[in-house]
């Protein structure tokens, strides 16, 4: 929307810009549990229309200008723990994305001198067509590395470069 919008106007997307930055600003992001506008100034944003209209928020802002020095601190280590407690969600989450990640990534079982196909959708896509099978090989495994690096030859010897195991299938013969 805001990009067929700057392009019918190119000299309102300036405008435009400040409004989408603003709603990023002000939404709620899934993996930390608040705003970037929470994580900076430790309080929900004023909305435009409440400056317009009142709310409850702009009283409670306007009666706070008169607090004291130690108000003010106590403050200041509620943006602390938001941030604190957002780190932790982050981690939580993040962790989570991991678990469900590996969870598919290591159910294959390739062990070292078996035949293997190796997934290279780019280049096929590329080349030949998207209709034609992603794989290529077989390839032999020479050695499998730490956290699912695996080291492949072509059945003549020669070395490739390291790839993930995430890439590969195993490679069964017709009769």
């Amino acid at each position: 929307m805001l990009r067929k919008e700057c392009m019918l106007q190119p000299t309102s997307w300036g405008i435009a810009y400040q409004g989408t930055l603003w709603a990023y600003r002000l939404s709620y992001k899934e993996a930390t549990g608040y705003s970037p506008f929470q994580l900076v100034y430790g309080i929900l944003p004023i909305e435009p229309f409440e400056f317009l209209h009142g709310s409850p928020k702009i009283a409670f802002m306007q009666e706070k200008k008169n607090c004291d020095v130690f108000q003010r601190i106590r403050a200041l280590h509620k943006v602390e723990e938001i941030r604190l407690l957002a780190t932790k969600q982050l981690i939580e989450t993040q962790m989570k994305r991991k678990e469900a990640h590996d969870r598919h990534l290591w159910n294959n079982n390739i062990e070292a001198n078996m035949l293997v196909l190796l997934h290279r959708p780019n280049i096929h896509n590329q080349l030949k067509g998207k209709w034609l099978p992603h794989w290529e090989g077989p390839y032999r495994v020479k050695t499998m590395l730490n956290w699912g690096a695996v080291e492949l030859e072509t059945l003549k010897g020669e070395a490739l470069p390291l790839v993930n195991i995430s890439r590969l299938k195993a490679y069964h013969q017709a009769n």
